[in-house]
């Protein structure tokens, strides 16, 4: 999403989701604009100086250093007409787009995700044509939880995914973060001995809900990165003496 400033009448003009306050906008707006990345927006002057035209007492409603704009909004099927929503009060910042505040919020919950801690089971070394189970040390999931961002009070629902890679060329994605044996979701068969770097990213996706809008997406995941150093043994048949009469 882009916001570039227009002093011919658009006071800033973007595409892609932007988060309108609900002061004059209507809430089925709001999340249409919200959740459209396609689209296309124009938050004009209310009224332009020198002149009567809308010059009332409601660009007058705003807060100290906002101002109050128009705001419009287009579809990429209703390309080149533009449909006006209603209007909004935006301060010296200007207007926030969704990407920006997803942002924000990935700062926020990047030190609540757990930390990986991968183990293999037997530990430190394992033998061919037997399954290593492998365990990041992650919860399977996260209840929601609140954070404040930007002045906002957010709701947070952040997924795991893993992708293992256990180093002998092999890999897997899952849903789930492993376990210890009986629980054989994440295991690997070694058909060779040798020395392997094992490894495990997590990657954390997640939406959130602010001030009536959402879910909306976080854009740029967080991801955690584990290893570990694995020796994989042959086993080889020893003959033993037996016993007779």
């Amino acid at each position: 999403p882009t916001v570039e400033g227009d002093d011919t009448g658009d006071a800033f003009v973007g595409t892609g989701g932007l988060l309108l306050p609900g002061d004059g906008v209507p809430a089925s707006s709001r999340r249409a604009v919200a959740t459209c990345p396609g689209c296309s927006w124009r938050l004009s002057l209310y009224c332009r100086r020198g002149t009567d035209l809308a010059c009332g007492e409601l660009p007058q409603t705003c807060p100290p250093d906002h101002m109050r704009l128009r705001v419009w909004w287009q579809r990429p099927s209703d390309a080149p007409s533009w449909l006006l929503l209603g209007t909004t009060c935006v301060g010296p910042a200007g207007p926030t787009t969704v990407a920006e505040f997803g942002a924000a919020v990935r700062d926020g919950f990047v030190d609540r995700m757990p930390p990986s801690r991968l183990t293999a089971q037997p530990p430190g070394q394992t033998l061919t044509a037997l399954a290593t189970i492998f365990a990041a040390g992650q919860p399977a999931q996260l209840p929601p939880f609140t954070a404040a961002v930007l002045g906002f009070e957010v709701t947070v629902i952040a997924r795991p995914t893993w992708i293992w890679d256990f180093g002998d060329g092999n890999g897997l994605t899952t849903g789930v973060p492993g376990g210890v044996w009986p629980d054989r979701s994440v295991s690997h068969v070694y058909r060779v001995a040798g020395t392997r770097q094992v490894s495990v990213r997590t990657v954390w996706t997640a939406e959130f809900t602010v001030d009536g809008l959402g879910p909306l997406p976080v854009t740029e995941p967080v991801q955690q990165t584990d290893r570990l150093i694995l020796r994989v043994r042959e086993a080889r048949a020893v003959l033993v003496p037996g016993r007779t009469g």
